[in-house]
């Protein structure tokens, strides 16, 4: 800026006076210093862009979360109606097998009631095996006052295993399973 145009009347300044600042000049020159509107107008709209960029990033972001977490969301209702339809399987598994169990001690039970547990028929002498089948044969028949070869049709018939405190010259008992039901209880009744 151009110094001031000297007036008539004022005495010219000195060169050491003109070489100082003076505060007019002070002031403008920190006027010139200031930034302008459009270096404002700049500023902000760089300050924008920076927003607007990390704003894009964070939102991004978010959406990101948001598609992880219905995901997960989903996943989890799935998981839960795949528990649901297990343990319903499950439930129904057990009533089946308990089911089952009533169903096989009843099928063994009925199948034990025509065992017939002979006791005190001596067992085979040296070491000869002898034949349960014929021995309860001719034992049966003998107490049915029947003739001593008439067939009788047996399901099983074996010794019962040895128990640990029985002496060894007591016999084990014969344990038989009489196909015929009535004639087992014939039998169990003259007996």
């Amino acid at each position: 800026m151009a110094p001031a145009a000297q007036t008539r009347g004022s005495q010219p300044t000195s060169p050491t006076a003109s070489d100082e600042p003076t505060e007019e000049q002070d002031i403008r020159s920190l006027l010139t210093q200031l930034p302008s509107k459009t270096d404002l107008a700049a500023l902000f709209q760089k300050l924008e862009d920076s927003f607007s960029e990390k704003l894009q990033a964070v939102t991004a972001d978010v959406q990101l979360l948001g598609d992880r977490v219905q995901a997960l969301e989903e996943e989890a209702e799935t998981t839960e109606k795949q528990w649901a339809e297990s343990y319903t399987t499950q439930e129904t598994h057990a009533e089946a097998i308990r089911y089952l169990q009533r169903q096989l001690e009843d099928v063994d039970n009925r199948g034990r009631r025509n065992n017939l547990r002979v006791r005190g028929v001596p067992e085979s002498a040296e070491g000869v095996p002898e034949n349960p089948v014929q021995v309860l044969t001719a034992l049966f028949n003998r107490i049915l006052t029947r003739p001593l070869d008439t067939a009788i049709l047996f399901d099983r018939a074996h010794r019962a295993a040895r128990p640990r405190n029985l002496p060894p010259d007591k016999p084990r008992d014969i344990i038989c399973r009489i196909h015929n039901f009535p004639l087992k209880e014939e039998i169990f009744h003259k007996a």
